[in-house]
């Protein structure tokens, strides 16, 4: 039997198995099993598994494609049948009832130099680490947070929208919602995913979640596109769906010994807080410390041309400095970082268009050659 990358098999000599992620000859291949590692098996000691089909290949082999054909024509009953297709296939088959197991995988453990803060994300995983803008293209979906989640996931085509897939993730996991072609890439790049957190115990619970989603066509096309997250041990191209220490803040129900005024209270000052860019950067009463390195301000940089960087450290910068002359704050720290040196002086350029304000170079004994200071109102 032939094999071919991303073919899940079995292993006839003991339990357990995994995905062909290496062709080495005609009789060896090399066989990724759940902790992530690759071990090398002969052709003859392991069988191929028959997946059937997620909603995302039924939906999408059937005739032309989501951008040729209304969604009308796969709406209701079209759905009912797929559900019915899938139930009777686990009253037929034994191996079935591992269907959605066999797609979901742990995350991997392990430190990287661009990490990830916890949330949930897309990832787009070229089949080929070593030339990514070839081949096939792995979709996942990612739950890089403590909780298990339910999802759904639809793509937009024709301005409707198509249910390709749901379910739900357990805690550190990701799960492969469709294996695509570089020329299907289109039918993939923009779409809704809608989260809801499963908590077995805790005293407020997280907001679900409704994230829409786009990736620009000339993003997965770019090398640099492509990064090592902390989670995986190959290269994505990532997108955040979201961020879980916001919603985690946004919760739904309070904590169960609050009383009603101070529940009240707590509210107005949290989203009093929420609306003040430069509250969160307060170190003292009269002095914040503002990081304007673009890694600190968007999880999903690396998908920004230099200019957009730029423009959002200015907006950001801009944001904080008004905030802070209307809380009255006397000195705020702004960290450009060293680079090109053309943030600070787009900075410098900004703060000459206002009064009563003073720029120097902050301490390089503690911030080096990277920071400024700004003094509102008289130094003294």
């Amino acid at each position: 039997m032939q094999y071919k990358i991303g073919d899940k098999v079995k292993f006839l000599d003991q339990k357990g198995g995994g995905t062909v992620c290496k062709i080495i000859n005609s009789t060896t291949v090399h066989v990724m099993i759940e902790d992530g590692f690759e071990i090398p098996c002969l052709i003859h000691d392991i069988i191929k598994v028959e997946v059937p089909k997620t909603y995302a290949e039924k939906i999408f082999n059937q005739g032309p494609s989501v951008n040729e054909v209304p969604f009308e024509s796969k709406k209701l009953s079209a759905t009912n049948s797929l559900v019915e297709e899938d139930l009777n296939m686990v009253d037929e088959s034994e191996n079935a009832e591992n269907t959605e197991y066999d797609r979901i995988s742990p995350l991997h453990k392990g430190h990287v130099k661009a990490p990830q803060v916890e949330g949930v994300y897309l990832a787009y995983v070229p089949h080929d680490q070593q030339w990514l803008l070839t081949g096939l293209i792995d979709i996942y979906l990612i739950n890089y947070t403590p909780y298990e989640i339910l999802y759904t996931y639809a793509v937009k085509g024709n301005d409707l929208l198509y249910g390709v897939d749901f379910g739900n993730i357990p805690a550190q996991s990701k799960i492969l919602v469709q294996t695509i072609e570089r020329d299907e890439f289109n039918q993939w790049e923009q779409g809704i995913i809608q989260i809801l957190f499963h908590i077995e115990e805790r005293k407020t619970c997280i907001q679900p979640i409704s994230s829409e989603y786009r990736v620009r066509a000339n993003k997965y096309m770019q090398t640099e596109s492509y990064i090592y997250p902390v989670f995986l041990r190959e290269k994505a191209l990532l997108l955040s769906i979201c961020k879980l220490s916001e919603h985690e803040q946004n919760t739904s129900v309070t904590h169960l010994s609050e009383k009603e005024d101070f529940t009240f209270k707590s509210s107005i000052a949290k989203s009093e807080k929420e609306n003040s860019p430069i509250v969160k950067h307060l170190v003292s009463k009269d002095l914040a410390e503002v990081d304007l390195h673009i890694g600190e301000l968007v999880d999903d940089y690396y998908l920004l041309s230099p200019k957009e960087m730029l423009d959002i450290q200015l907006s950001y910068f801009t944001k904080c400095l008004e905030d802070a002359i209307m809380h009255k704050i006397h000195k705020v720290i702004f960290i450009h970082g060293v680079g090109s040196g053309t943030l600070k002086r787009e900075l410098q350029l900004i703060l000459k268009n206002y009064d009563d304000i003073h720029c120097f170079d902050a301490s390089m004994a503690k911030y080096g050659v990277g920071a400024i200071e700004v003094f509102i109102g008289n130094k003294n």
